[in-house]
């Protein structure tokens, strides 16, 4: 199926737009991945409440932005991926000297890696909390934790229970 020059430039756009939507929501939650990590810290659960609320509201918004890019690929170009679309509309980028998709694209998948870090630093900081729960747990229960290292470096950890 051969597009008008017209027909390029409409989904281009329409493409574009999409793709500066998805940076704006993706955006907003690496915002909110940042306050989560404030709130973890805080300790206030309350605030994380409503984070996630806000978190999974911008989820579902991203799911229909994603909907909406991916019927524009399949239905008016019929491709099945982004690495696709920005080769089919490269030369256009080029030839028109515009380059918003694969600008927003960079910038998406920069956004993403930026969210993919914070969440990693915030599983590691809840990680952290449980430990220290289960070790004041534990020594309130008289519970020590004895560590050993293997030749090879392996963390073994065991439990000393009182005797009563």
């Amino acid at each position: 199926m051969s597009l008008s020059s017209e027909e390029i430039k409409n989904i281009y756009y329409k493409l574009s737009t999409l793709f500066e939507s998805l940076c704006l929501l993706h955006q907003k939650m690496l915002d909110l991945v940042i306050q989560e990590k404030a709130q973890l810290i805080e300790g206030t659960a309350e605030e994380l409440e409503k984070n996630l609320k806000e978190k999974l509201q911008l989820i579902e918004k991203i799911e229909e932005v994603n909907k909406q890019r991916q019927q524009l690929l399949e239905g008016e170009l019929h491709l099945t991926s982004l690495t696709q679309a920005l080769e089919y509309f490269s030369f256009y980028e080029q030839e028109q000297n515009i380059f918003y998709l694969s600008e927003f694209s960079h910038l998406l998948v920069e956004i993403i890696s930026n969210i993919q870090e914070e969440n990693k630093r915030n599983k590691l900081l809840i990680q952290n909390a449980l430990f220290s729960l289960e070790e004041i747990k534990g020594s309130s229960l008289g519970i020590k934790n004895h560590t050993l290292y293997t030749s090879k470096g392996k963390k073994i950890t065991s439990k000393i229970y009182p005797e009563y």
